[in-house]
């Protein structure tokens, strides 16, 4: 197995693809069975010439890619020198000091807004806050904890472009693996309550082959949300990765590319089936505060009243209260600096297994908290709840987003072999490549300082291949079940699978 990555940030797109394909193919050295390519919006009006410009130079039997906001491959800042290598705890010491902080948390009417100043960049999850200005330096300024090697792409370092040109390519050589690729046009996506064998028909792709799926959609023409619950029903065992594209702003402004085709809308995706697994890695961005609740009553995604599960509340504040009083009282129970986040960064979690007994970080599905209504002391979340659900509210800035990242690679390298569904698998010792689909929200719009998240990745695992885009919703496994996320970061790591 080979996987090989490069990056090019050429303002012309004929040079940017000749670049990218050189560097590519020089690499790899081998047949390319599967390519993904990603392009920044700033070449939106050339989306249509890419794919001919490609399949000119480059023969791959199988590439999907799409458009977006920032591009993620291994490459060089042509504008950057190389620096000495800085610890990870240096590097995170600097993430600690970068955090902004504005808005107010009870104000006007019912269901209002949790925070006025944030703004939604489009449905689930994907609303991206407004950040203060900072008055101080860059705290992240000269930070580069790789040496870098000019002669092996998977030794270059992974950069994350944003707003720029920019174009990666990332070719595999997968002896011994079956690839499928497939667009899924909205229209004929199944009901809900259709058997297995109506979605199996739909994605035309055998589960017994045991295939892991890599899913990239249009965030304004595909029911994403619905077709994860589907392939979920009909792939239990399967992984599924991926990302919403992002760049454009309205209905057609997204260029999807699967194989010679260019589409505007639906899905497009790849299955992976053989002597290869993708073992996925979901860092939500949050830290939890304050006690874990129990849901009491609730009505779709608003809750009414909840329990204290674990954890201590002020002694004026019921154990059995509305969220609107226990949220009051984990404000007075939070430092100044925590009460100040928590007015535009405050999240609640929802532990996606109700049968497990000790519930950590890492364990719940992060959701926005949308709305409250002092009235009855109600609040509406970005996710539909049921009694007896256990529920804790998160914050989310710089440091708890990287702090995350680097606690689910901690856990992935401590047990990579396992599924989200909890099988384990016979792997090679490191993976042979990856992608990685990283909010909008992420990046400089977060940190105020460039690769952040790709050089936590990078501190985590050895010299690595890397290609990937920023997004509108980041696809990814949470427990058993696949998700649209905001505000998150997902890796999909490529392994060998070995004989078991």
């Amino acid at each position: 197995m080979k996987w090989v990555s490069a990056l090019s940030t050429r303002p012309s797109l004929e040079a940017a693809v000749d670049e990218v394909i050189a560097a590519t193919q020089a690499a790899l050295g081998a047949p390319a069975h599967l390519g993904f390519v990603f392009i920044s919006s700033t070449f939106a009006s050339e989306y249509p010439r890419l794919l001919p410009l490609l399949h000119e130079r480059l023969q791959v039997p199988a590439l999907i890619g799409c458009g977006g906001g920032g591009i993620v491959g291994n490459g060089y800042r042509k504008e950057t020198a190389q620096s000495p290598s800085d610890s990870y705890d240096e590097l995170m010491g600097r993430v600690r000091q970068s955090s902004a902080t504005q808005g107010s948390v009870f104000q006007g009417s019912a269901f209002q807004p949790f925070a006025s100043n944030w703004s939604g960049r489009n449905a689930s999850e994907r609303d991206v806050s407004e950040r203060d200005a900072s008055e101080n330096s860059n705290p992240f300024e000269a930070v580069n904890p790789f040496r870098f090697v000019e002669d092996s792409l998977s030794e270059q370092p992974v950069i994350e472009v944003e707003d720029e040109p920019a174009l990666v390519l990332c070719l595999a050589h997968l002896p011994g693996v079956t690839v499928d690729v497939f667009w899924l046009d909205e229209e004929d996506l199944p009901d809900l309550d259709d058997p297995p064998k109506a979605w199996i028909d739909y994605v035309g792709v055998d589960p017994r082959n045991n295939p892991d799926f890599v899913l990239i959609s249009d965030p304004f023409t595909s029911n994403i949300s619905e077709l994860l619950q589907g392939m979920d029903f009909a792939y239990p065992s399967s992984v599924k990765v991926g990302g919403l594209a992002s760049g454009g702003t309205s209905t057609r402004a997204n260029g999807l590319f699967c194989n010679d085709q260019y589409y505007e809308e639906g899905t497009i995706g790849v299955a992976l089936s053989g002597n290869i697994a993708l073992q996925p890695v979901v860092a939500q961005g949050c830290r939890p505060v304050g006690p874990i609740f129990r849901v009491l009553e609730g009505e779709r995604n608003v809750i009414l009243r909840i329990e204290t599960e674990s954890g201590d509340l002020p002694a004026d504040i019921a154990a059995n209260a509305t969220p609107l009083e226990a949220l009051q009282g984990l404000l007075r129970k939070l430092t100044e600096d925590e009460r100040e986040l928590a007015q535009r960064s405050l999240f609640v979690g929802v532990a996606y297994s109700e049968f497990q007994d000790k519930l950590e970080q890492g364990n719940f599905l992060i959701r926005s908290l949308v709305g409250i209504d002092p009235r009855v002391g109600a609040v509406a979340i970005g996710e539909r709840v049921r009694p007896g659900q256990r529920i804790q509210f998160h914050l989310r800035d710089a440091a708890a987003a990287s702090e995350d990242l680097a606690l689910m690679l901690e856990r992935h390298n401590r047990d990579r072999r396992r599924r989200p569904g909890g099988k384990a698998l016979a792997l090679a010792k490191e993976p042979f490549g990856a992608l990685m689909f990283s909010c909008m929200g992420r990046g400089e719009e977060l940190y105020d300082a460039t690769d952040v998240d790709s050089n936590i990745l990078q501190s985590y695992l050895p010299p690595l291949s890397v290609g990937g885009f920023f997004c509108n919703g980041e696809i990814g496994p949470i427990g058993g079940s696949t998700y649209v996320h905001g505000y998150t970061a997902v890796f999909g790591l490529f392994y060998e699978r070995l004989s078991d």
